[in-house]
């Protein structure tokens, strides 16, 4: 049993006469070019650098068996490793550290756009990264990148470098874009830059430095004094979509070629996964390790922030339990919703929703310290008032917000609404019961669902007009 063995078909081309991009049938030239890329990495293949680890089992990466991969290095054909693990090499020689460890960074990212898991997007004309599923997701039509780059393409090893250097120039005079009725201006503030001054501890921060970087659990924040930060932002991790450790793997293994003999976090043969706080059952974790493993975070997140500080963070799942599990542990930490704000964060074009009913709004969720006790609820009053709430968000949202889908909306009325609910938390009573924030979103739910039903034609004709979206902006 061996994995997929894809053959070469089309390349895509760029004529500098012609000035224009086009396709053509692989030839023999195309199918030899190749042919020798594979045989001079046969050569190479007992001294060449590349990972050579084995897939460990888990959630993600079980689909991956039913394909007979075994091994990382089986992601690449053999031209691609081929070049990586040149360059690799090539980046292992230099002496600078600093400049070393800029260059694996584009090392990462090229690793992305350059193994038989990238995609051809035929409708945007471009390469699609591996994880533009967010997933270890084999295709049927893989499509090879050029490695080391040519005047056009995506994400190549020099597009990835020209890439990390415009970083490092914003740094030197960084710039706001400001919005023209005609693209963007750059707005520069003169002396203005961007650099970190690391330290090694918190009573450092704004004395010697103004960075300190931490490898670690969150559930340990005891190197951060009670009551000393303005803001918490974060992103917690998506309950039981993402398998964040199983992924990394991918990355981790050819940069652990390079640092593990520098950094401790580089010893182990794979990311650690333990601490993980998802839901994976190839690990034992379920719902309550989740909700267990965040709250303990958010608790000490409560603790370091000031009275009057803010902790802000993203979310959107399809499951309720999912968002149960989330705002629970944000509840019982000692927080409270302010306000919910609907962010779009695919593209159009994203292989994660091209096509699919895949939720487009990420919600970005303001919360306070609940420095006082609110009052205690009735339900039936207060499901009143989130019901009328949520109808009227909705109907706001329907003009302002373009390609709004069904569970967009569901997401958008479900974070607003919790704005109510969070501020009696948990003292919110219906015969004597109280009511868990499961059982409001589900009543929520069946609400919208109700009124998405009755206004479904509303959904698919609403079209927003410049003057709404000017006005909004």
């Amino acid at each position: 049993k061996e994995i997929p063995r894809p053959e070469m078909f089309a390349v895509e081309y760029y004529c500098p006469i012609c000035n224009i991009r086009a396709y053509k049938a692989a030839n023999g030239g195309d199918i030899r070019l190749y042919t020798e890329a594979k045989e001079e990495f046969e050569k190479r293949r007992g001294s060449a650098t590349f990972p050579r680890q084995k897939i460990p089992d888990g959630k993600e990466v079980r689909r991956l068996f039913g394909y007979h991969f075994e091994y990382f290095h089986q992601f690449f054909n053999e031209r691609q490793l081929l070049c990586l693990s040149i360059l690799l090499e090539a980046i292992l020689e230099i002496e600078d550290e600093s400049v070393r460890e800029f260059f694996l960074l584009v090392l990462s990212e090229c690793l992305d756009f350059n193994n038989m898991f990238a995609r051809y997007n035929w409708k945007a004309q471009k390469i699609e990264p591996m994880f533009a599923h967010h997933a270890f997701y084999p295709k049927n039509m893989p499509a090879e990148n050029n490695v080391w780059g040519t005047k056009y393409g995506r994400c190549s090893f020099i597009k990835c470098f020209k890439k990390a250097l415009q970083g490092k120039i914003y740094c030197t005079r960084p710039y706001e874009l400001q919005p023209l009725v005609e693209g963007t201006k750059k707005i520069f503030v003169e002396g203005d830059f961007i650099k970190a001054k690391p330290v090694d501890s918190f009573s450092e921060l704004g004395l010697d430095g103004n960075n300190l970087l931490r490898c670690q659990s969150s559930e340990n924040l005891s190197f951060i004094p009670d009551k000393s930060v303005d803001a918490v932002i974060t992103d917690p991790p998506y309950f039981d979509n993402v398998m964040y450790a199983e992924l990394a793997d991918f990355y981790y293994i050819w940069l652990r070629l390079a640092l593990q003999d520098k950094y401790e976090h580089f010893k182990s043969e794979y990311c650690p996964r333990t601490g993980e706080i998802v839901v994976n059952v190839t690990q034992g974790k379920d719902e309550q390790f989740f909700v267990e493993g965040l709250s303990v975070v958010f608790k000490e997140c409560c603790r370091v922030l000031r009275d009057d500080g803010l902790m802000v963070f993203t979310f959107h799942h399809r499951k309720d339990e999912a968002w149960s599990s989330v705002l629970k542990a944000v509840l019982d930490a000692g927080f409270y919703i302010v306000t919910v704000y609907p962010v779009h964060s695919e593209m159009r074009t994203s292989f994660h929703i091209l096509g699919k009913k895949a939720i487009c709004y990420d919600t970005v969720i303001v919360c306070r310290k609940k420095v006082e006790q609110f009052s205690s609820a009735n339900w039936g009053t207060l499901l009143d008032k989130i019901s009328s709430y949520a109808l009227s968000i909705v109907k706001q949202s329907l003009p302002l917000y373009k390609d709004l889908k069904r569970d967009d909306l569901l997401v958008i009325a479900r974070g607003k609404c919790l704005e109510l609910f969070s501020k009696h938390y948990p003292n919110i009573e219906n015969n004597g019961n109280n009511v868990s924030i499961l059982e409001a979103l589900r009543a929520v739910d069946a609400i919208m669902n109700e009124f998405l039903k009755k206004n479904s034609m509303v959904l698919n004709a609403v079209e927003p007009n410049d003057a709404t979206l000017e006005k909004f902006a």
